[in-house]
C-alpha cells in the first residue's frame, strides 16, 4: 500500500513502496514535476538499462538509493552507481543507466532546467 501524507503544504512518500520492477526493464516512477524541476525514481531490473541519451536544457543529478548500477563516462569508462554517492551531469553529457548486476537497482534522478 502506497502512503502519501500531506502536512502543511509538504507531501511525504515512502520510496520503497513506490518501487516498480519488471524483468528486463527499467521503469520511470514520476515523483515530482514543475516547469523547472522533474524528479523520477528509476528502477532498473538486473540486466536491464536505458540506451545512451542526453537531456537537452537540463542539468541532471543522480542519487543511487539501493543496489548497484552503472553509467558510461564521456571517456568510455564504467562508473559504478551505488548508495552513498551522487553524480552530476550537464545537458551535453550522455547517460546510459544500466544494471549489470544480479540485484535490483534504484536511483533518484533530478532534472533541473538550465
Amino acid at each position: 500500500m502506497q502512503e502519501t501524507i500531506i502536512s502543511g503544504g509538504m507531501e511525504h512518500r515512502t520510496l520503497r513502496q513506490l518501487e516498480q520492477f519488471e524483468e528486463g526493464k527499467a521503469i520511470h516512477v514520476p515523483l515530482y514535476g514543475s516547469d523547472h524541476v522533474r524528479v523520477v525514481m528509476l528502477c532498473i531490473a538486473p540486466g536491464a538499462g536505458i540506451p545512451m541519451h542526453t537531456h537537452p536544457g537540463f542539468e541532471i543529478t543522480i542519487t543511487p538509493l539501493r543496489g548497484k548500477g552503472a553509467i558510461t563516462s564521456p571517456q568510455g569508462e564504467r562508473i559504478i552507481l551505488e548508495p552513498g554517492t551522487i553524480h552530476f551531469a550537464d545537458a551535453t553529457c550522455g547517460l546510459d543507466p544500466h544494471n549489470p548486476f544480479d540485484e535490483p537497482f534504484v536511483m533518484l534522478v533530478h532534472r533541473v532546467k538550465q
